[in-house]
């Protein structure tokens, strides 16, 4: 048997020394190895003087790697009793010189027996030891050739799985890490930025095919109502402390290179400046602002906010990010930061279209948003009332954020009689959406304000006609999709939805042109132009 290690405590030799004692077979060990402990080394020597002549030892000093090599085939079983190993090398190069192994259970290398290839042994029963030898002493030669062959099959099979080229050049390129900051709320309803949100870090594999690692870092950090949105009050500002806590904490954590904030209007765009000036100074980010709101009007609650909104991005900001040329525009001419991106958000899924969605004798209308005023639910119900008498059916998906506002709607609807024709089915996801976007024929969000909403995106993809306000980027990437309305303009959106209803043909060139334009929205694009943002 031969042990090929250093000599000191933590490779235990002077276990397997002590149990020799016991053995009656005869043995020749080889000792290769440096002396580290001198101490235990004496130790080790005293055992040895001990043994009964049918031991033999044989310690050959520190050798060089090729006359190492040169000893394996002299010997039929290598022996380590170590205290622990993150690999054991020379383990590795016994067994691929065909040498079965008898060591610790405190290695990567286990279950050897029932592979034939060796024990792996727990250090408190030391008999073991002993039994593994005398197995081996026992074996026929055509025995052993079999464990012999097992162990070198093993090793070699190992080293094969192995991608060396990948795991060196992963080991030593210096991956871009990037805090991707976003709300993913514990209990109210998930908006647009939460549904992108999600869908990046769902992506986060192929980002990290390009050297950049996102760490998600959550916006949301205590329970709050739908009445809390955008609103400062005790509970908002407990869940921003607590966040902005977290955040220092994972950046110091994951050494995050460069921070990414997905923010909105009101409240959210001023605490996200700040947060980003504040880890700027302290942590010595870089730091993205993205945008998600293309109406530069509402952006601002007035000239005060709006110049203190400035200052925070002019010294916490190094990148801008927005939905809509009009708005990269205007930031540029403001010169607040150096250099303004336009990104588009991307579709998830991609739905392949096989034919034309067959036209329902009941038109089958779709919202899909929060349910309150922005999005333009009122006026929606308002226009469908004008249109009561044609065959009609809305289904909306989404929560209210109001309880007054949802006390009037229902109202409304119970007033015009709509009830049977207006369909609540609150916040759906997954397959619940994806079920409402296939069987709807014509998406409508007549909103009053937005970036560019997702939801407009995963409709086109279905292939739904869209009725949509010129709000945000909607004029900018709509414009050739849909005969966007003013926001408010309850007789044009009644109109539109009526031609939707009376002339099927106009209803499917729409569908046509809303799905081939949904082709522009992919997550390659996305990926490409962030990731250049990134670099």
């Amino acid at each position: 048997i031969i042990y090929a290690a250093r000599l000191h405590p933590i490779k235990n030799l002077k276990l397997v020394l002590d149990e020799l004692k016991k053995v009656s077979i005869n043995i020749h060990l080889t000792i290769i190895g440096v002396v580290d402990d001198q101490k235990y080394w004496a130790e080790c020597n005293e055992v040895i003087k001990s043994l009964p002549s049918n031991i033999q030892v044989n310690y050959k000093g520190s050798l060089p790697h090729t006359q190492l090599m040169e000893e394996w085939p002299k010997n039929d079983v290598y022996i380590l009793p170590t205290l622990g190993e993150n690999f054991g090398h020379s383990i590795f190069e016994a067994m691929s010189a065909g040498l079965p192994v008898i060591i610790s259970d405190q290695t990567p290398w286990r279950d050897l027996v029932e592979q034939k290839v060796g024990y792996d042994l727990p250090l408190d029963k030391p008999q073991g030891f002993i039994k593994a030898l005398e197995h081996f002493a026992s074996m026929d030669q055509g025995e052993y050739d079999s464990w012999s062959n097992n162990a070198s099959g093993y090793a070699n099979e190992f080293f094969n799985r192995q991608d060396y080229l990948k795991e060196y050049t992963d080991l030593f390129t210096k991956k871009t890490t990037v805090g991707f900051i976003g709300p993913m709320p514990l209990s109210r309803y998930k908006g647009g930025i939460s549904v992108f949100t999600k869908n990046v870090l769902d992506k986060k594999d192929a980002f990290l095919k390009e050297d950049i690692d996102l760490k998600f870092i959550n916006t949301c950090v205590v329970p709050r109502s739908n009445e809390s949105t955008g609103k400062i009050n005790w509970v908002n500002m407990s869940n921003y402390f607590s966040f902005l806590k977290m955040s220092f904490k994972e950046v110091k954590a994951s050494r995050i290179d460069i921070l990414h904030f997905n923010s909105s209007i009101g409240f959210s765009l001023i605490k996200d400046t700040f947060t980003a000036l504040i880890l700027k100074f302290f942590c010595r980010t870089k730091n993205i602002l993205q945008i998600h709101y293309a109406d530069e009007d509402q952006l601002y609650r007035n000239n005060i906010y709006r110049k203190l909104v400035h200052f925070f991005i002019h010294l916490g900001t190094d990148q801008i990010i927005v939905l809509s040329d009009k708005m990269n525009l205007s930031f540029k001419n403001r010169n607040i930061v150096s250099d303004v991106k336009t990104i588009l958000h991307f579709q998830k899924l991609v739905i392949e279209k096989s034919e034309d969605k067959e036209a329902n004798r009941v038109r089958q209308f779709l919202f899909l948003g929060s349910l309150d005023q922005r999005k333009g639910i009122k006026d929606l119900i308002l226009a469908l009332q004008a249109i009561a008498h044609l065959d009609w059916q809305l289904k909306v998906g989404g929560e209210f954020t109001d309880e007054v506002f949802k006390r009037e709607l229902l109202q409304l609807i119970e007033k015009f009689n709509l009830g049977e024709k207006v369909l609540f089915h609150g916040y759906v996801s997954g397959e619940e959406k994806a079920k409402l976007l296939s069987q709807s024929e014509v998406f409508i969000l007549p909103s009053y304000g937005e970036g560019f909403p997702l939801a407009i995106v995963e409709a086109m993809n279905y292939g739904n006609a869209i009725v949509s306000t010129d709000v945000g980027a909607n004029g900018e990437q709509l414009g050739a999709v849909s005969n966007l309305t003013q926001p408010g303009d309850i007789q044009g959106l009644a109109l539109e939805l009526k031609k939707m209803i009376e002339d099927s043909a106009y209803m499917r060139e729409r569908q046509n042109q809303a799905f081939m334009g949904s082709k522009s929205f992919s997550f390659d694009k996305f990926r490409n132009k962030l990731t250049q943002v990134y670099n």
